[in-house]
């Protein structure tokens, strides 16, 4: 039996931004997002990975858009 949120819209979500923790909201339900979680920022992993989305959306048509078609990618991290 699948989770019951499988399907369902995400609730809105604001976090602080980088560097000077600045709100931001996710603009859910505005346009697509890849939202990707990473331990620590300014590491190997994280420039990696970031660098992977960076990749994909200018190599891959799926990503491809403009304005509110335009995927929008957000990095997660518990440290700075």
């Amino acid at each position: 039996m699948p989770h019951p949120l499988i399907g369902k819209p995400a609730p809105p979500l604001t976090l602080p931004s980088t560097p000077d923790g600045t709100p931001y909201t996710l603009p859910i339900g505005q346009k697509p997002i890849a939202i990707f979680f990473f331990p620590k920022a300014f590491t190997t992993g994280c420039t990696k990975e970031a660098c992977a989305f960076r990749d994909a959306k200018k190599d891959n048509i799926v990503f491809q858009g403009t304005g509110s078609d335009e995927l929008e990618v957000v990095g997660i991290s518990r440290g700075e």
